[in-house]
């Protein structure tokens, strides 16, 4: 049901995987697959400093694309 946006879309701070629409919600999504368990699950990987480096990312994508964030409901997925 999601509907993408955009996908790799990057500025000079990073990149964000996936940008969808999901019913009324803005969805910034961070892709991660495992092979194997052997190092954790893909949502182990994201830590604090990469959810504040997806944060900056987004938060450039919604500048640029001018998106009231006091009437966009905004989630992030990993």
């Amino acid at each position: 049901g999601y509907i993408i946006i955009e996908r790799n879309w990057s500025s000079k701070l990073g990149e964000i995987d996936i940008i969808a629409r999901n019913g009324q919600e803005l969805v910034f999504v961070e892709v991660k697959t495992r092979s194997s368990l052997k190092f954790g699950y893909g949502v182990e990987a994201v830590d604090v400093r990469k959810r504040n480096k997806i944060h900056r990312v987004a938060l450039a994508y919604i500048v640029q694309q001018t998106i009231n964030i006091d009437l966009q409901p905004i989630r992030f997925d990993i």
